[in-house]
């Protein structure tokens, strides 16, 4: 419920801001012409509400990382061009992979869905303390426990999977929940739908024979 009071909120406060600006803009031009300096004003603070608007719709309201809608409008065209062999001027290779909580359900059933949530919360401070500032985390739905990561590689700089995968398996142990993870690198895929089949195929393998708790 919580996550819901929160979008809610979120709303509202955003539908408060618009408001107040269309009532500030039907005063100023009751009054005439626009005074150049509180037009400028009044763009400034619509622009700020547009883009405080954006980051709501591309942000996850749980875990304050990006979501589902922000990975599809701004990440999955990049990559597909990527796996095309296209836009490999600056980046060598993209690291995509697929994490998932295992455990969730049982904490929400036993515990109750505000401990799932702080657990959600946990992994991705976790995976996010792991993380450079160019690689990026996305929840894959509002009500998902898995977590897609990108790490994009550098010519002549090492990758950052080794790092991820180990800080991975080693700092995010939890009695009652695991976490699995599976990586691919795009340039061994000339489809991106086939690179994510293959992340998540190796995601449920090491679910299967190598998960363990995660510290």
């Amino acid at each position: 419920m919580a996550k819901f009071r929160n979008r809610i909120n979120q709303i509202s406060h955003f539908n408060q801001l618009v408001q107040s600006l269309l009532k500030e803009a039907d005063g100023l031009l009751e009054k005439g012409p626009l005074d150049p300096e509180r037009a400028a004003n009044l763009l400034k603070s619509a622009a700020l509400a547009i883009e405080e608007l954006y980051d709501m719709a591309h942000t996850d309201t749980l875990t304050q990382i990006a979501n589902s809608l922000y990975y599809k409008e701004c990440v999955v065209d990049k990559l597909e061009a990527f796996c095309r062999g296209n836009n490999r001027e600056d980046v060598a290779e993209y690291i995509f992979g697929i994490a998932d909580l295992n455990g969730l359900k049982q904490i929400n059933d036993t515990i109750g869905y505000q401990a799932g949530d702080a657990m959600l919360i946990k992994a991705v401070l976790k995976i996010k303390s792991l993380l450079r500032p160019e690689d990026l985390i996305v929840r894959r739905s509002d009500f998902a426990d898995e977590f897609i990561i990108i790490l994009p590689v550098y010519r002549g700089l090492p990758d950052n999977l080794e790092k991820i995968e180990k800080g991975i398996v080693k700092r995010l142990t939890d009695d009652q929940a695991l976490m699995a993870v599976g990586f691919v690198y795009l340039s061994q895929y000339k489809k991106f739908d086939e690179a994510e089949i293959a992340a998540v195929k190796a995601m449920h393998q090491h679910k299967a024979f190598k998960n363990r708790p995660l510290a």
